[in-house]
This record gives C-alpha cells, structure tokens and sequence, in this order.
C-alpha cells in the first residue's frame, strides 16, 4: 500500500520535502523529528501520517521534547505543503514562537520562518521578541500597545515612515529607500525597542550599562517601567531611530555628549540632526553643543565632554576610587563600559548630594515623557 502512495509524484516529493524541513528545522535542536507513515490504518497513509522526534536512534514522545519543536514541525509541515502541491494562499499563524525556545534557537527560529515566506506561505506571528522583527518588514509590522487603559495599534507604510521622517527634519526621506536605509543599522537591541513603553537612546554601551543603575538608586527602575536603554553606535544615528520610535507612538528621550566635536562630528551637522528632530530652537543650539557640563532638558541630555568626565566632576574622589577599584576585577580603560556599570553599581549616592538631585532630575525629564 505505501508503494502506491510512493507512486503518486505529489505525495512522494511531499514525503521527502518534510523529512528535508524537519533535519532543516531540527539543525538547532537537540532532538531530530522523523517522519513515520508506518500506518495504523493501512488504508489512508495521509490520516495515519506519524511524526516521531528522535534522540540518536532512540524515539521520544512528545512530551520530552516540549513546544518548541511542535512549532518546528508546523512550520516544516506548511513549506513542505506548499512546496508539494503548489498551495497558494497558504496561511500559517504563530502564537508567540519564542516561548521555550534559547535565545539563539528563536533567531534560527526567525531566520527559518523567513524563508518560509520567501517560499510563498503567507504567516502572521504574535511576539515579544526581537528576534521576530525584521524591520524589511515593517509594513507588515503591527504595535499593540495599551495606552491609558485602551488598546492602541499602529502600522506604518514605507510612506508614512518616510513623510515622518520627513516632517522632522529629513527631507531625503524617500518610501522607495527608508526600509534599507533603517535595516542597515538595525541590531536586536535597537529593534527591543518596539516592545518598550519609553525608550531613552544613548551613544554607546557605556551609557546604557551605568544609567539604570545610577537611576535605580533615585527611585525610577527602568525594567520595572518597561523603559529601554538603547545604544544606537554613535550620535550620527540618535535622530534616524528618535524618528523611527517616535513613528510608532513610543515616547523616546535622547542623551549625547560633545565629544564628537573632536571627532567626527567637529562642524556639529550631526547633533544638530538630533536637536532638529526633537524640535529645539536653533537659538538654543550653539549653547547645547558648546556645553562642558551635564545639562538635563525635557527632551534631551548633554553629558558635557563626555559622560565619565561628566561624572567625574559630580562625584569627585569617589568615582576615580572605584575606577581604580574595577583594575582588581580585570577591568580597565578597554572595558569603558563594564567600567562604568561596575562604578555605577556600587557608589553611593546620599540624598543631599549633588548626584542624588542630578540623576533624580533625570529620572524626572524620563518619566515625564
């Protein structure tokens, strides 16, 4: 009976689609899916069709391996469909891919679920990981936010990203280029962005390790506020992704220092992008820019020259102490960032100090966006 079955050319190039997805699928697990049509009912090969995950050569149930690979096997199940009988139309909807999944096995999970729709088959995934979002996408891309007690939704067209754009302050927006033009600086961590209530952009890593922690002592716990600290390499790329959060509604603070005046940005082209976007006066440029000391705004912080001279000049003594202190956990000026973190960590902060009222101040401008 199966030999007939083997005869039919859709059902056999199926048969061997599915066994080639699942060793595809399964590359990043440690159970193999093996496809059985060993038929209970000898009669309907389809009715009986047997999928058994295997470790080696020993056979598991299901029940060992978890939903993980039961959503492998779905997704494996609907290409290798479409492939076969040259389904069109085909609709596969995913309820949260990254439950049970490593943080690398949800990208190879990402990375597959792309070429399943590269081959045609049409899916919807609801998520909350970055790792499902490809900003190419992004029309496709819908954001589900609950804002004062109601249920809000945006999704952008490339035109409507790009007249944004546009609207503050970048007029070589165009829709035909702004998908490529985000995606070529999009990282996981920038794209976690989307699932925050508020997100505050900085430079580098140094900032985003140090500043939850300074603030958490003032009272503003940033993971309890659902508040993303995200590093965006460089103050060139502060405006382009202020203006693609802004885009989708989510409140974004802005912090930059004016050390790229003795780098790349001496003539100020690129922090005046950032001030343009967030709308401050052009009055109030010069004053932002030149800025030696940490200046707290509404919209955006300066950190002076740079945010460890900032620091170093509000707290004094205590803060080169634990720089030095760092050196005895193998930390030093080549790890800025842990640095940072590890001094941002453990120095005290009493409420009448002047770095108390500092951080509390922006925590404040943070929490009033």
């Amino acid at each position: 009976m199966r030999g007939i079955f083997d005869e039919v050319e859709e059902f056999n190039e199926f048969s061997n689609n599915l066994q080639r997805e699942l060793d595809s699928f399964s590359e990043n697990i440690e159970y193999r899916l093996g496809v059985d049509f060993s038929a209970y009912d000898p009669s309907n090969y389809f009715r009986a069709l047997h999928i058994q995950p295997k470790q080696g050569d020993e056979t598991r149930s299901f029940d060992e391996i978890g939903t993980g690979q039961e959503q492998l096997l779905a997704l494996s199940l609907a290409r290798a469909y479409a492939e076969a009988f040259h389904e069109e139309g085909l609709l596969l909807i995913i309820e949260e891919p990254e439950a049970h999944l490593h943080p690398l096995a949800q990208h190879w999970l990402a990375q597959k679920i792309r070429e399943l729709v590269a081959a045609g088959v049409q899916v919807i995934v609801t998520t909350h990981s970055p790792a499902f979002v490809n900003i190419l996408g992004a029309e496709g891309i819908v954001v589900v936010q609950k804002i004062e007690g109601s249920t809000g939704v945006t999704q952008l067209s490339r035109a409507k990203l790009a007249q944004h754009c546009e609207n503050t302050g970048a007029p070589q927006a165009q829709a035909s280029n702004i998908l490529p033009f985000y995606a070529a600086a999009a990282t996981s961590d920038i794209m976690s962005g989307l699932f925050a209530r508020k997100v505050v952009l900085v430079e580098g890593p140094t900032e985003a390790l140090a500043l939850p922690a300074y603030c958490k002592q003032v009272g503003l716990d940033f993971t309890q506020e659902g508040i993303a600290v995200i590093p965006v390499h460089g103050v060139g790329n502060l405006a382009k992704w202020w203006r693609f959060f802004t885009a989708y509604g989510i409140p974004t603070y802005v912090t930059f220092d004016n050390d790229a005046k003795k780098g790349d940005d001496r003539q100020g082209f690129k922090r005046k992008d950032v001030l343009g976007a967030l709308g401050i006066d052009s009055k109030a440029h010069g004053y932002l820019m030149s800025a030696d000391d940490w200046i707290v705004g509404a919209k955006c912080s300066v950190f002076g020259n740079d945010f460890e001279t900032a620091l170093r000049a509000l707290f004094g003594d205590a803060y080169r102490d634990l720089e030095q202190a760092a050196s005895n956990y193998g930390l030093d000026k080549r790890s800025k960032p842990l640095v940072a973190r590890y001094i941002a960590q453990n120095i005290e902060m009493p409420l009448e100090s002047q770095a108390y009222q500092k951080f509390r101040e922006f925590s404040g401008r943070v929490r009033a966006l």
